[in-house]
């Protein structure tokens, strides 16, 4: 009788905690935080990131070697990455500064057909 009691009470908990995250008529992925949280500034270069701290202006948040670290954005020629992960991380390249990412690499003009 505890058990179902128990499940009972966990299941409303959750149909509650969805139904809030679903009104919020936001259809994108992003961290559940608890209330009070205060963002934390932006990571510069080379400091860690997740997708609750977002790293700077020209940073991307780039995963290599299990660990996520803020990575200069990709320059002209380099090679870049158009899509990130869940939460904004990328796993290979960050994407392009200027310009766009045509066959992993930054150019200045789409190379599209």
């Amino acid at each position: 009788m505890g058990t179902l009691c128990a499940a009972l009470a966990l299941t409303f908990v959750l149909a509650t905690l969805l139904e809030k995250n679903i009104a919020d008529d936001d259809m994108g992925q992003r961290p559940v935080l608890p209330d009070g949280y205060k963002p934390k500034p932006p990571g510069k270069n080379g400091q860690w990131c997740a997708p609750y701290r977002l790293c700077a202006p020209g940073l991307c948040c780039l995963r290599s070697n299990g660990k996520r670290t803020c990575q200069p954005e990709a320059r002209l020629g380099k090679p870049c990455s158009d899509y990130p992960t869940k939460g904004q991380i990328y796993l290979k390249n960050c994407p392009c500064l200027k310009g766009t990412c045509n066959n992993g690499v930054c150019s200045k003009y789409w190379g599209g057909k």
